[in-house]
């Protein structure tokens, strides 16, 4: 009675898992389509481009125009032949548009990928496993928790990366904002005609901030170095206190930033540390942290060289 029973359980489990993996068939979560293509592949006027959960095995470059799109959702473009690969250059012109989402990568082009004019490529939770090039000043590279091999600018563009890793960067055109993110090896920062910053904010690099740049390329080149500095206020009993007025001040008495506590007593500030051109480095690490609620004042000073996180306590 038992055993009969038992196998009533197995049979009914077994169908139910068979039930559930047909399904998830059905819906595509273990179906992935494998392309292979030899040839350019051209995209113009409205033309778009969407592979999704697809790996695409192609030999060719990439000639995008007008207003066309490639669309990448868990997708993979790879090379398909190692030996032809150094014959592939791609490029992006117009307002033409890269959209890689979704564990998607690019690990195609020997030369790179290189935006002209007003082209723009968005990464999201993707891999780019080649160079990127912003060649025009309408260009645009957004980067958001992803890989990137490496990006370079020559002319312009707007360079915006945050929560990603790259393993190299060079600017000589273009002004960017790199935030929480890590950069491997070298960072190229010059200018010859106009100057360009480069905001790093609350990010690391894989070697000494003083090996990670180098000074005789800067020119008109500057690299700015923010931290974060996180300022909670509690009571002498431990309760978050909101409402609470913090300013911060540079060494020589200077306002530099001021915010009210939230409900659970923070303030975040993205101050300056380090200021990196040719004529070396500056810091501006020093700061003051001045604290009032109600008719009480307390003031702490903080040499600021990496993100911190401050506690001030106010007796009421």
């Amino acid at each position: 009675m038992n055993m009969a029973m038992s196998n009533r359980r197995f049979i009914l489990l077994f169908v139910i898992v068979l039930i559930v993996v047909s399904g998830l068939f059905c819906f595509g979560y273990f179906s992935r389509k494998v392309t292979h293509y030899t040839g350019d592949i051209i995209l113009s006027g409205n033309d778009v481009l969407h592979l999704k959960n697809e790996d695409v095995y192609w030999v060719g470059a990439l000639d995008m125009s007008g207003n066309s799109v490639l669309i990448l959702d868990n997708a993979a473009i790879y090379n398909s032949d190692r030996n032809r690969r150094q014959n592939c250059y791609s490029s992006l012109r117009d307002n033409a548009k890269i959209i890689l989402q979704n564990n998607s990568t690019i690990d195609h082009f020997m030369w790179g990928l290189a935006l002209y004019d007003d082209a723009s490529i968005f990464i999201t939770d993707s891999t780019l496993k080649l160079g990127l090039i912003l060649g025009s000043n309408g260009t645009s590279a957004h980067i958001v928790n992803s890989n990137l091999v490496s990006a370079s600018s020559d002319v312009g563009g707007d360079f915006l990366m945050v929560n990603s890793t790259v393993m190299s960067l060079t600017f000589q055109g273009s002004s960017a904002r790199i935030v929480n993110s890590r950069i491997e090896n070298g960072l190229t920062v010059s200018s010859s005609d106009y100057p360009v910053c480069v905001d790093l904010v609350n990010s690391t690099y894989g070697m000494p901030i003083n090996e990670a740049y180098t000074v005789e390329y800067f020119r008109q080149g500057v690299i700015c170095v923010y931290w974060f500095l996180g300022v909670e206020v509690v009571s002498d009993v431990g309760v978050s206190l909101s409402g609470v007025d913090v300013q911060i001040y540079s060494s020589d008495g200077a306002l530099v930033a001021q915010q009210t506590t939230s409900k659970n007593g923070n303030t975040q500030f993205e101050l300056l540390t380090l200021e990196i051109s040719k004529h070396g480095e500056t810091f501006h690490g020093n700061y003051i942290i001045k604290v009032t609620c109600d008719q009480t004042q307390i003031q702490e000073t903080i040499n600021l060289e990496t993100s911190t996180q401050k506690t001030i306590t106010i007796q009421k």
